[in-house]
């Protein structure tokens, strides 16, 4: 995901990296950055202990089930 200001250049762009495969289907990055071109500020986003088959179901995200969900 990329942003852009309203001259339509890119403002923040978001790169992935140090991708790795969990249960043997699944690629996820452990490493997200979103760099602001215009101010030299950085987001960076570490992720890990990613879990798979833990019972949630497509409806369970649904805009109703998130609302609702406490």
């Amino acid at each position: 995901m990329n942003d852009y200001d309203r001259k339509d250049a890119l403002l923040k762009p978001q790169t992935f990296s140090d991708y790795q495969l969990y249960v043997d289907k699944y690629w996820r990055p452990d490493n997200m950055e979103m760099i602001n071109h215009k101010s030299g500020k950085s987001t960076v986003l570490m992720m890990n202990n990613f879990r798979f088959g833990n019972g949630f179901r497509d409806r369970d995200f649904t805009k109703n089930a998130l609302k609702n969900a406490r």
